[in-house]
């Protein structure tokens, strides 16, 4: 298994985290538009085992 490494995007590729960021509020805004509980989604993931 490969080692994994963290990287702070935010030093490394300033923008493109700050396009990150704002995909996410887009995300988030158009899921709470559709009526969907995000706490209940994250709980999902958290869970979930990908490979």
């Amino acid at each position: 298994m490969a080692e994994q490494r963290h990287v702070n995007i935010g030093k490394q590729h300033p923008t493109s985290h700050k396009a990150l960021i704002a995909s996410s509020a887009e995300a988030k805004e158009s899921a709470a538009a559709a009526g969907l509980d995000l706490s209940t989604t994250a709980e999902f993931l958290d869970q979930a085992h990908f490979p």
